[in-house]
């Protein structure tokens, strides 16, 4: 299937909804004329009938392939051999499709002359609204799930499929890692203990990083990325003593981030600077491990990125189609404003620490998993006898 898409097949994946409505809504599917992305089907609506796809969100349908930029005719036969004749032909990202229609000029006052961007994705152009539109420059989106991507010059394709392998809107690529846990367990954690952000940060401060060789590896509703949808959280490390809200703090929080980390290390990528977007990006013990563990300095971004993205994106298409050549990064400067509180360096010590610790995550999550790793017990050995200094401030 990679060899095919680029991609695995996941359930979020356009593939697989596809098959599912042929199997079990066949009178629908039959029915149907054009199948759309949503944000496609928008531009639809906007342009009055223009059916075009992009290859941002069309390389997450896992049926085209961002490698050579053709439909896969293998999988798509696979689904029904009509599909070919309700897919919408894929345009570059980097152009307008078309003008506003003429309904949307006399409902709302458009102008005849307003011209329709090709859309993208949420993650597309949320790298566009952190100004991750050069190498080196990682964005980090902290939500319920999370995920880590960066612009790359030229397409990658992860062997094993967990990243995935995606276009961006400028014309170029955007590999993709994405964890279905993130914020889940820290809320929950918070409701359990009666906790606020602040009284959170206070117990980060005072426990070690590291949390004494404790683990916890936080698949608490099934995990995308490793690929373990029946998954279960493990605590690894823990005594009968240790179930505390300040070891269970730190534990959740360095765990979340150690998936992250985990599955972001098979990107090729050497990492300047990580944008950290979402509602946990406020937070300074998120952003501070973040940038441990990475061991790269770490800001948060304000505003939406996303929503951001996707104007300036219009501002950059618009500009370069009235014959005023512009770069991207030159559209978006003005516009992207860091919270310069919530910049983080990392701490020498503590990415001391954090490099075992990735070490231990990755051992206890493959020896679950069946697969050959380190021993588990002699990597917690060595990072409690090495233990770094507690907290987090420099």
């Amino acid at each position: 299937m990679i060899q095919e898409t680029g991609n695995t097949q996941r359930t979020g994946y356009t593939a697989g909804k596809i098959f599912y409505m042929v199997r079990n809504e066949p009178e629908i599917y039959e029915k149907s004329d054009t199948l759309f992305l949503v944000h496609n089907f928008i531009n639809w609506y906007l342009t009055g009938g223009v059916c075009i796809m992009e290859p941002g969100d069309t390389s997450g349908t896992a049926l085209w392939d961002p490698k050579t930029g053709k439909w896969s005719k293998e999988v798509i036969n696979a689904i029904d051999t009509n599909l070919f004749n309700k897919i919408p032909e894929v345009k570059p990202s980097d152009q307008t499709i078309g003008k506003v229609s003429n309904k949307l000029v006399s409902d709302f006052g458009f102008t005849p002359e307003c011209f329709v961007d090709a859309g993208c994705g949420d993650n597309m152009y949320g790298a566009v609204g952190t100004g991750n539109v050069q190498p080196g420059i990682v964005s980090i989106s902290l939500g319920t799930s999370g995920t880590a991507y960066c612009y790359m010059e030229k397409p990658y394709v992860d062997p094993t499929g967990e990243i995935a392998s995606f276009c961006d809107s400028t014309g170029h690529y955007l590999p993709l890692l994405c964890v279905s846990n993130l914020a889940n367990g820290y809320n929950v954690l918070l409701n359990e203990f009666s906790l606020t952000h602040e009284s959170f940060n206070h117990l980060i401060r005072i426990t070690d990083p590291g949390n004494n060789g404790r683990i916890i590896i936080p698949w608490y509703e099934g995990e995308r990325t490793p690929d373990v949808p029946q998954a279960a959280p493990l605590y690894f490390g823990f005594t009968l003593n240790d179930f505390t809200p300040e070891i269970l703090c730190r534990g959740v929080l360095e765990g979340h981030i150690l998936n992250l980390y985990d599955g972001f290390q098979r990107l090729p990528v050497e990492v300047k600077e990580i944008r950290l977007t979402g509602g946990l990006s406020r937070s300074e013990a998120w952003c501070q491990t973040i940038a441990d563990v990475f061991n790269a300095e770490a800001v948060s971004v304000k505003g939406e990125g996303a929503a951001l993205g996707a104007a300036l994106h219009a501002a950059w298409v618009w500009l370069n189609e009235n014959e005023t050549d512009t770069e991207l990064i030159k559209v978006i400067h003005p516009f992207l404003e860091f919270d310069e509180s919530m910049r983080k360096k990392p701490i020498t010590k503590n990415v001391s620490v954090y490099k075992k610790q990735t070490e231990l995550f990755r051992s206890v999550s493959q020896r679950i998993r069946g697969l050959n790793s380190k021993d588990p017990f002699e990597l917690r050995a060595a990072l409690k006898k090495n233990q770094g200094s507690p907290g987090f401030t420099q």
